[in-house]
């Protein structure tokens, strides 16, 4: 509908409706979702529009024409079946912000690179197979996203405008990253992820701007020491590579609050790295891991760690040091025990344990109050602390697969909140599950005997076999 001078259509149009073409006062137009292959040229004497949106239509072009709309500064034609863009293009010297997302370029369109205004320019999604090497006339651009194409390399002598803060060009096919990219030191965003890198080259550490660097799903099996000169970064992605070790003999990182390193080969904890003094977030699963240094008790700002798939045995006594620790998930691993420092852990909301061969639980568990979900899925616990019913605010308990007896029913139904428990493929009976029922009315009970699988839920209550 109009409303002013802005309309919205987004309804199941196959053809451009005509007396659209007579609403020559408009300053943005909406016409998404539709199965418009084409917009006439007429439209085009529409001067005032400032935002146009397309998206999700079936166009494959744009008329001459275009180059009318001096005073477009916004365009977005996510999700169309564009291939190319007329040379007119260059006209649209008041665009910004410019969204191509999915659609069918394979070539680059040279026409946007003389468009000194625009601040961002999304390609992602296209089969753009190379790019130029001069950026230099995009004088105003801060956003270059050429993610998921099929370009093969970044050209040797590229130049970036110096205005360029991100640089996203991740899910492509390229190998080498070209010196000349680190002579943008301006940059603050660099994402190379999910390409065939297997080098990243020491000049790294002259991009002393750099905040976020993504280089996950590529085929690194080193990282230079320069890195230890990135003082300024706060997210830092090498998951998914062949990393079986990384040395920062001197690394303080001051600034870093994420850290990925899943799935490579390291088998030690990254040290000075893996502490960096204000680190939030970790994820070194999926590694060869046998034992955690005694320093991770110095992250003392960490709100989740993930170190499922490793060989861990044992957890130090210094993780009770982690008080602001809020998730800590440590599945897939060989544990046998849990330090009692881990009732330290006032903050923890989610413990999960499951598949490690742990057979006692510390009675200081009982004193994590806000601890809210426990996955201790197939271990070979026998017993719990009575310690256990401290825990008010625990709605999720997953336990089945594991050796406990019948006892535990009682300290089950002194927990309030208790909404899930789950003792699939457990040894509890039937006599006591029915016990079980009777005192936690609220909460659901999976049990499975066998190949029968049998609920517990407040919907289904009368239709349990006890």
């Amino acid at each position: 509908g109009l409303v002013g001078s802005e309309m919205c259509i987004r309804d199941r149009f196959y053809s451009f409706p005509k007396e659209l073409c007579q609403l020559t006062q408009l300053e943005e137009f909406n016409f998404i979702r539709n199965q418009l292959t084409n917009i006439p040229p007429a439209f085009f004497n529409c001067k005032k529009i400032k935002k146009l949106n397309l998206w999700e239509n079936q166009l494959e072009t744009f008329s001459p024409e275009i180059g009318q709309l001096t005073e477009l500064e916004y365009l977005d034609v996510t999700r169309n079946k564009i291939t190319h863009l007329p040379q007119e293009f260059e006209n649209l010297q008041s665009l910004t912000n410019i969204r191509i997302f999915n659609n069918q370029f394979s070539a680059f369109p040279t026409s946007i690179l003389k468009l000194k205004n625009l601040t961002s320019l999304s390609m992602d999604g296209n089969k753009i197979e190379a790019i130029p090497a001069d950026f230099s006339g995009l004088k105003s651009l801060e956003q270059l996203q050429l993610s998921g194409n099929q370009i093969k390399e970044i050209p040797l002598d590229i130049q970036l405008p110096e205005s360029l803060i991100g640089f996203h060009i991740s899910g492509n096919q390229i190998k080498k990253i070209p010196p000349a990219i680190f002579k943008h030191k301006q940059l603050e965003y660099l994402q190379l992820g999910h390409n065939q890198i297997e080098e990243l080259p020491r000049e790294i550490g002259s991009m002393i701007n750099l905040q976020q660097l993504r280089l996950s799903g590529n085929r690194l099996r080193q990282i230079p020491t320069e890195i230890e000169n990135l003082k300024n970064l706060t997210s830092l992605y090498l998951d998914g590579n062949q990393l079986t070790e990384i040395n920062t003999p001197k690394g303080k990182f001051p600034k870093l609050n994420w850290l990925w390193l899943q799935g490579n080969k390291l088998s030690e904890y990254p040290i000075p790295l893996g502490v960096a003094p204000n680190l939030m977030h970790i994820n070194i699963s999926k590694n060869s891991l046998t034992h955690l240094p005694p320093k991770i008790g110095q992250l003392k700002k960490l709100d989740q760690i993930h170190l499922y798939f490793n060989q861990l045995k044992t957890l130090p006594p210094e993780i009770g040091n982690l008080e602001t620790l809020r998730y800590l998930f440590i599945y897939n691993n060989e544990i046998t025990d849990l330090p009692s420092e881990i009732g330290l852990l006032k903050q923890l909301w989610t413990l999960n344990i499951n598949n490690n061969q742990l057979k006692s639980v510390p009675p200081e568990i009982g004193q994590m109050e806000l601890l809210a979900e426990i996955n201790f899925e197939n271990n070979p616990i026998e017993v719990l602390p009575q310690e256990f019913g401290k825990l008010k605010n625990l709605m999720t308990l997953k336990i089945d697969g594991n050796r406990l007896n019948e006892s535990m029913i009682q300290i089950f139904t002194s927990i309030p909140k208790l909404y899930t428990l789950d003792l699939t493929h457990s040894s509890v009976k039937m006599d006591m599950l029915k016990k079980a029922k009777s005192a936690l009315p609220n909460t659901t009970i999976n049990h499975i005997i066998g190949r029968r699988y049998v609920p517990n839920s407040k919907k289904d209550n009368n239709d349990l076999p006890f």
